[in-house]
């Protein structure tokens, strides 16, 4: 369970495959939350996301570090 706030709480791997996704996976050391989920997902499928949801797209992040690991 996640009941400490801490260290160990905040060090949860997230992946995410998609098609088309690039072939050479990379990792960050970026802070992210499941709230960017939606609109990451919303980018992807190039749906515009609403002005109520909250959380930014992870999509710049993910093809940030594909270039940086090219």
């Amino acid at each position: 369970s996640k009941e400490c706030v801490f260290e160990p709480a905040i060090h949860v791997p997230l992946a995410i495959r998609y098609p088309g996704a690039i072939t050479n996976p990379s990792a960050t050391q970026a802070l992210v939350a499941n709230i960017d989920l939606a609109p990451t997902i919303y980018e992807l499928a190039q749906i515009p996301s609403t002005p109520a949801m909250h959380g930014r797209s992870l999509l710049p992040l993910i093809q940030e570090e594909s270039l940086q690991s090219s």
